[in-house]
């Protein structure tokens, strides 16, 4: 947050409100973009690589999905929906989210959806991701 109040409790306020940090008027532009590093590097630092969901391990680096400890083969698409269902678990995903996410410009049809999520439960063996009829789908 960049910000000419200096004062003591908007400060405070601002770190409520979850602020990486509080940057006061006039400021440096080195000192500015030092921050920023910072940040950036926290969150890059931070990065999940492996998930993990129940009895489902997903290795981001290694492009690899176990269920007890057994491998699973996925392809890529499929691999791409399951790794955005585990980065947000109990989140409910419409087709038109998961299609601009995973397909951007591609043509896609709504059955290409249902298909890839109904192989994906076929191949890990667990009904995990639910259908939430109208809305969308989401793990549970």
């Amino acid at each position: 947050m960049i910000t000419a109040l200096a004062d003591e409790k908007d400060q405070i306020k601002g770190y409520n409100l979850k602020i990486d940090d509080y940057v006061t008027k006039p400021f440096s532009v080195q000192i500015l973009l030092k921050k920023i590093e910072a940040v950036l590097r926290r969150r890059y630092d931070s990065e999940l690589i492996v998930l993990k969901y129940r009895n489902i391990v997903l290795n981001q680096e290694e492009h690899t999905v176990t269920v007890n400890e057994e491998p699973v083969f996925l392809t890529n698409k499929e691999f791409e929906l399951l790794n955005l269902f585990m980065l947000h678990p109990h989140r409910t995903m419409s087709k038109e989210f998961l299609i601009d996410r995973l397909w951007q410009y591609e043509d896609v049809y709504d059955d290409l959806i249902y298909t890839h999520i109904k192989n994906i439960r076929k191949k890990l063996g667990i009904d995990m991701i639910k259908t939430i009829r109208g809305v969308g789908y989401k793990l549970d």
